[in-house]
């Protein structure tokens, strides 16, 4: 004001006041962009930067993993949305071929669960689908891409110490000069049976696969462990290792005459709070179901 009609004294200080003032504005707007751009290629590092998946050992974008926190693992076992995506709709298609699967529907929450490939922990995944190509809807829900993520809340309830078990055993097999690895080779001087824990005690498997009682379920048929062995699983030696004698390795050559995999299958609970699940899950499942119709 005084600009106008002050005499040219007044002007000028009227108008370096107003450059202060300007230049402060600015050098505040130039911290806040500053701040905003860090933040910015910071989470770029953070999606661009790659992991390898756990399962198919290829290299994804961090913003693709999904990372399961299980119980006794000290560090977390990842997988990308490709292999997550298979091992759900595999889990959906067993609880469906279930005996009981009219029963299984009620429990709304056993359509997310995801067991660990390492461990087969389970964890409870929600789905949601992003970045449609479509300009409807249901074009928007269906047609975009899957993005995953652990729900917190629900896998602290499948995780508690008395809502699952994860049953184990052996398969052990012995070949000899001139034959095939069988377990029908295995002998009176073999210290492991067809079937065995770890450590070779025997495994009656038919008592193993009772049906549980009805408060529990089989998530899942027996499946091999290929973290110990090869992409079958089996890990081969000379003879049944002891703390001093041979070792397992994962590939079978002319001395190597026993070979064994670890067969592991979880078994689940079922508890009031797996029909209720969360909002997240209800969504997730409900999604899920549109997408399958569509």
């Amino acid at each position: 004001f005084l600009y106008f009609i002050g005499n040219g004294n007044e002007r000028r200080v009227a108008m370096q006041a107003w450059k202060a003032r300007l230049r402060t504005q600015f050098e505040d707007l130039n911290g806040h962009a500053s701040e905003s751009v860090e933040h910015l290629r910071a989470m770029l590092r953070a999606v661009l930067s790659s992991t390898k998946c756990g399962k198919c050992d290829v290299d994804t974008l961090d913003g693709d993993l999904v990372r399961f926190k299980c119980p006794g693992s000290q560090s977390d076992h990842v997988l990308c949305s490709d292999c997550l995506g298979d091992r759900i709709e595999r889990q959906r298609g067993y609880l469906e071929r279930h005996p009981r699967a009219d029963v299984l529907r009620q429990y709304a929450t056993l359509q997310n669960i995801v067991l660990c490939y390492e461990c087969h922990c389970p964890h409870v995944v929600t789905c949601k689908t992003v970045f449609g190509t479509g300009f409807t809807q249901n074009q928007l829900r269906t047609r975009g891409r899957q993005e995953y993520s652990v729900d917190p809340e629900m896998t602290a309830v499948v995780q508690e110490s008395d809502m699952y078990r994860v049953h184990t055993y052996y398969e052990n097999q012995r070949r000899g000069m001139f034959s095939k690895f069988s377990c029908d080779n295995l002998n009176f001087t073999d210290t492991r049976t067809a079937t065995s824990t770890e450590c070779g005690d025997p495994v009656d498997l038919a008592a193993v696969n009772q049906q549980p009682d009805s408060s529990q379920i089989w998530l899942e048929d027996w499946t091999c462990d290929t973290k110990e062995g090869d992409p079958q699983g089996w890990s081969y030696a000379v003879n049944w290792p002891t703390p001093s004698l041979f070792a397992w390795s994962l590939s079978a050559s002319f001395t190597t005459f026993v070979r064994r995999r670890r067969m592991m299958r979880t078994l689940i609970r079922l508890d009031n709070r797996l029909k209720r699940g969360s909002s997240r899950v209800s969504e997730s499942s409900a999604a899920a179901s549109e997408a399958r119709e569509a």
